[in-house]
This record gives structure tokens, C-alpha cells and sequence, in this order.
């Protein structure tokens, strides 16, 4: 799977071609705001650890292997929400290849 990720402007402030190449590259929908997650096997609740994740954030879940979609769209209840991490619960799982692409937002 190809990855794009959006480098981040240093907090001192960017050279404008950066600034334009980062604003450009948002437009166009390239937000650097994806991640991946497999599902725990045997178990109830998978860990997600991202250091773009607050307490605010909203997930989407995008299935990317059959077992994934076979779920379609699995219960998710996120609890100890933190900055950084989150606890994902779902119905147990016995295979390993159940996995999404994450959307964070916010």
C-alpha cells in the first residue's frame, strides 16, 4: 500500500514555497490524516496509538481486507479517549487480517 504523507511546517514558520506546497497538497485531499489498524485476535479492544489523536477526535473506518469488509461495519465504541491513544472496542476476532484505514479528524 503507497503512502503519501504531508511533511508538517516547522513552528518557527516555513519558506513560502512550503507553505504553498502544504496548502496545495491539503486541497487536493492530501492531509496526512490516515493510519492503520489490525484488529486484536481473541480479544474485545485493540489499542490505537497515534500522536494525532485527541480527545476530540472522529475516526472513520475504511475495511481494507475481506475479513474487514466481512464485518462491514463492526460495532466501534472508543473509550479512555487521550491524546495519543484510544482504546477501540469490537467483536472478537479470530483471524489476524482484519484491517482499516483510519481517518483522524480533529
Amino acid at each position: 500500500m503507497t503512502h503519501f504523507h504531508t511533511a508538517l511546517l516547522p513552528p518557527a514558520g516555513a519558506s513560502p514555497r512550503e507553505v504553498s506546497t502544504a496548502v496545495n497538497a491539503a486541497l487536493k485531499g492530501k492531509i496526512n490524516a490516515v493510519t492503520e489498524l489490525t484488529l486484536m485476535t481473541n480479544t474485545a479492544a485493540t489499542v490505537l496509538t497515534d500522536p494525532r489523536l485527541t480527545a476530540d477526535s472522529l475516526l472513520v473506518f475504511d475495511p481494507v481486507t475481506i475479513n474487514a469488509g466481512i464485518l462491514d461495519r463492526p460495532y466501534v465504541r472508543l473509550v479512555n479517549r487521550s491524546s495519543g491513544s484510544c482504546i477501540v472496542s469490537h467483536p472478537t476476532v479470530s483471524t489476524g487480517d482484519v484491517q482499516y484505514l483510519v481517518l483522524i479528524i480533529g
